[in-house]
């Protein structure tokens, strides 16, 4: 679960894949900056408002190798009536993007 930075606006997490190919696959990488990518559009929530993926788009840059730690870091960009939009990145220990994503929340009532 990504938690927030204080006084940043971002998310973040690390996340590992325990793969022993080498090589996270990219369905694996989508997956891995979906979820994160939902938590920075929560503090935009009313208390009887859920929120569900719209959309995702998804840019690997590098390879996203396995069996090593990386970080994942969100942030959300605007609300726009019932849409929330979100960045997000797998960031390695070097600091590079090796894959980003945006990705528009919808939210619903509860």
């Amino acid at each position: 679960m990504a938690a927030a930075v204080p006084g940043t606006g971002l998310f973040a997490t690390l996340w590992r894949h325990s793969g022993t190919d080498g090589e996270v696959p990219a369905w694996l990488v989508w997956a891995a900056l979906d979820c994160p990518s939902g938590h920075a559009g929560l503090p935009q929530l009313a208390a009887d408002e859920a929120i569900v993926l719209g959309r995702l788009a998804v840019e690997i840059r590098h390879r996203v190798p396995s069996g090593v730690d990386h970080q994942i870091v969100v942030r959300a960009f605007g609300r726009e009536g019932r849409r929330i939009g979100a960045e997000a990145a797998v960031v390695d220990a070097t600091g590079t993007n090796l894959a980003v994503a945006t990705s528009v929340w919808v939210t619903i009532p509860r």
